[in-house]
C-alpha cells in the first residue's frame, strides 16, 4: 500500500510498421497544383521509439487502502492484547483453583487425622467392651470416605499445577509446588480497577475495518486522475532495421493529464 505513494517508472520500446500511411488533404498550392485539394500520404513506413515513462494515479481507493493497512495493524494489536488477557485469566483461574485445592487438601488431611483417631479409639473401646462392631464399622467407613476426599483434592491440586505449568511454558521435567498458606497470606495484590476488556477493543477495531472495507468498495466508483510523463527518442525510416547512430534519433517528450470517470463496470 505504501508503494502507491510513489509513481511508477518503466522503460518502454516499440517498433511500428505503417502498412498504409494516413491520407491528408493539402492545398494544391503546396505541390504546384493551385486551386485544387490534393490527397497526400505523409510519413514513413517504419517508426521506432525508446524511452522512459513515469506515471502516477491519484485515486480515492489508494487513500482508503492506506487507512485499511493501518487499521489492520490495530486489529492485530488488539487481538494480541485479547490473547494476553485470556492467557492471564486462564493462569489466574488455575492458580486460584490450586489455592482452593491446597486449602481443601489441608482440611482433608486434618479430617483424616481426626478420622484415624476416632477409628483407633473406637477399636480400643470395642476391645474393652465399651463399643460394638457397628460403631467400629461406621468409624472405618468415615475414615475411608475422608481418605477418598483427600485423594480427590490431591488429584485436583496436581491437575491445576499441571495446567499452570503448561500455560506458562514450564518444562515437564520441572514440577511446580504451591507455597505454604502462611507465606501466601497478604502476598496477592489487589486491583480494584479491572480496566477495559480487550475483547471490546477487538470488536471496535474490526468494526472500523468493516467500515473501511465499505468505503473501499464505494471508492471504486469515484473518478481517477492520472498524470504521465514520457522522455524518449524516436526514429523513422522507409527501410526495416534500427540505426543506432546518434544522428538517427530525435528527441520525443510529452506530458499528459487524464481524468477517468467509471460509468459501467458490469
Amino acid at each position: 500500500v505504501r508503494a502507491g505513494l510513489w509513481p511508477t517508472i518503466s522503460a518502454t520500446g516499440s517498433a511500428q510498421q505503417n502498412m498504409e500511411l494516413a491520407t491528408t488533404f493539402l492545398p494544391g498550392e503546396i505541390v504546384g497544383q493551385p486551386g485544387e485539394v490534393v490527397p497526400t500520404q505523409l510519413g514513413q513506413e517504419y517508426a521506432y521509439n525508446a524511452g522512459v515513462v513515469m506515471q502516477k494515479d491519484f485515486t480515492a481507493t489508494q487513500s482508503v487502502q492506506r487507512q485499511m493497512s493501518k487499521q489492520n495493524r490495530q486489529v492485530v494489536a488488539a487481538q494480541h492484547d485479547l490473547y494476553e488477557q485470556n492467557l492471564r485469566q486462564q493462569i489466574a483461574s488455575y492458580y486460584f483453583t490450586a489455592l482452593v485445592s491446597q486449602q481443601a487438601l489441608g482440611l482433608a488431611q486434618q479430617d483424616l487425622a481426626l478420622a484415624d483417631s476416632v477409628a483407633a479409639l473406637t477399636a480400643e473401646k470395642l476391645n474393652q467392651g465399651a463399643a460394638d462392631r457397628l460403631a467400629l464399622n461406621q468409624a472405618e467407613m468415615n475414615r475411608n470416605s475422608v481418605r477418598q476426599t483427600l485423594n480427590s483434592q490431591e488429584q485436583a491440586l496436581d491437575q491445576s499445577l499441571r495446567n499452570l505449568a503448561w500455560l506458562m511454558g514450564v518444562p515437564d521435567s520441572v514440577a511446580l509446588q504451591m507455597a505454604p498458606q502462611s507465606e501466601l497470606a497478604g502476598s496477592l495484590p489487589l486491583h480494584p480497577s479491572l480496566g477495559t476488556d480487550a475483547g471490546l477493543k477487538v470488536y471496535e477495531a474490526q468494526r472500523e475495518s468493516a467500515a473501511l472495507e465499505v468505503r473501499n468498495q464505494q471508492s471504486r466508483y469515484l473518478p481517477t486522475l492520472s498524470g504521465q510523463v514520457y522522455y524518449g527518442l524516436q526514429q523513422f525510416g522507409n527501410e526495416r532495421g534500427v540505426d543506432f547512430g546518434n544522428d538517427a534519433w530525435t528527441d520525443y517528450q510529452y506530458a499528459t493529464l487524464s481524468l477517468s470517470i467509471p460509468l459501467f463496470s458490469g
